[in-house]
């Protein structure tokens, strides 16, 4: 059985602002990361990240 990744804050926010400077595709800078490319889109629109349509009404 494979055992659950756990990441941290820091992690997740470094990723999205990785993700959001488009100095590399997605795909590239998740297998540079060790994670899934759906993982940094997923990461990037929840609440709390500062982008996408959700962090919008946390915001409020």
């Amino acid at each position: 059985m494979v055992k659950r990744q756990r990441f941290t804050t820091e992690f997740k926010r470094e990723a999205v602002r990785l993700l959001d400077a488009c100095e590399r595709p997605a795909s590239q800078l998740a297998i540079d990361l060790g994670i899934r490319r759906n993982q940094l889109y997923k990461w990037k629109a929840a609440p709390g990240q500062g982008s996408g349509p959700a962090s919008l009404h946390s915001a409020v």
